[in-house]
This record gives structure tokens, C-alpha cells and sequence, in this order.
């Protein structure tokens, strides 16, 4: 019996040095475990403090994507404003033409009496040299004609100097 109890105590002993080595193992295992389960926990704060970062940096391109789209609208706010002052000039420049075209033809008309006066001037002119020929023949055919008609000569001259004044005043004015 006593062999049978020293052969159990030297199972039991390689038994409890086996269970002694599980153990170990198991502890060294719990131990790399705990070591490994610190080690995620250090990465998931730093993933906290990344994601944190991340939701900060997207409330501020939410906060710049309002700013721009509030700059988007007062560019087209003022683009309504050029497209308007631009028609309004496009309608001043309309009224300038107009107004240009009208002066235009004023000076045609203008231009067309100055033609037409300087033609009525001219007729005139001719006819004053014919009467002045006229005058002229008068004393060339005979010295005793211009001594009988001094007096109608010099009422000729003086109608005709009237003739040239009226003349040279419509002219002038």
C-alpha cells in the first residue's frame, strides 16, 4: 500500500507540476493579456481624441461652408446689380444714339438751307452784275441820255445800294 500512496503522491506531484506549469503559462498569458488589453485601451483613447478632433475640424468646414455659401449669395446679390446697371446703360446708350441721329439730321437740314440760301445768294448776286451791266450799258450808249436821266441813274444806284445792304444783312444774320 505503501507503494501505491507513493506512486499516487509522485502522480499527484507530477500532476501538481503540471497543473503548476498550466498555471504559469495561464498567468503569464493573463498577464500579456492584461498588458495587450491596456495597450487597446490606450488606442482607443487616442482614437477618442482623433475622433473628437475630426467632429471639431468638420464643425468648422460646416461653419466655412456656410460663410462661403454666404458669400456665394452676395456675389450673385451683386451680380443682379451689375446685370442691372448694365441694361440701364445699355438703355442711356440707346437714348444717346437716338439723340445723335436726331442731331444728325438737324444739321443735314441746316446744311440743306445754307446750300439752298447760298443758291438763292448766288441768283441774286447775278442778278445785281446784270443790272449793274445794265446800268453800265446805259451810260455807254450815249452822253446825252446820261445827262437828261441823272436823276433816274441815281435813284437805279440807290435802289440798288438798298438791294445790296438787304443782301449783305440777311447774310449776315
Amino acid at each position: 500500500m505503501d507503494e501505491k500512496i507513493i506512486d499516487l503522491l509522485t502522480d499527484l506531484t507530477k500532476e501538481f507540476k503540471g497543473l503548476k506549469s498550466n498555471v504559469e503559462i495561464i498567468t503569464t498569458d493573463v498577464k500579456e493579456l492584461k498588458t495587450e488589453m491596456q495597450e487597446v485601451k490606450t488606442d482607443i483613447r487616442g482614437l477618442k481624441t482623433e475622433m473628437q478632433e475630426v467632429k471639431t475640424d468638420i464643425r468648422g468646414l460646416k461653419t466655412e461652408m456656410q460663410e462661403v455659401k454666404k458669400d456665394i449669395r452676395g456675389l450673385k446679390t451683386e451680380m443682379q446689380e451689375v446685370k442691372t446697371d448694365i441694361r440701364g446703360l445699355k438703355t442711356e446708350m440707346q437714348e444717346v444714339k437716338n439723340d445723335v441721329q436726331g442731331l444728325k439730321t438737324d444739321v443735314q437740314a441746316i446744311t440743306s438751307d445754307m446750300e439752298e440760301l447760298k443758291s438763292e445768294m448766288h441768283d441774286r448776286f447775278d442778278k445785281v452784275d446784270a443790272k449793274l451791266v445794265g446800268v453800265g450799258n446805259q451810260f455807254e450808249f450815249t452822253n446825252e441820255s446820261r445827262i437828261v436821266e441823272d436823276g433816274f441813274i441815281s435813284d437805279k444806284v440807290n435802289k440798288l445800294e438798298k438791294e445790296i445792304y438787304l443782301i449783305k444783312n440777311k447774310i449776315n444774320s
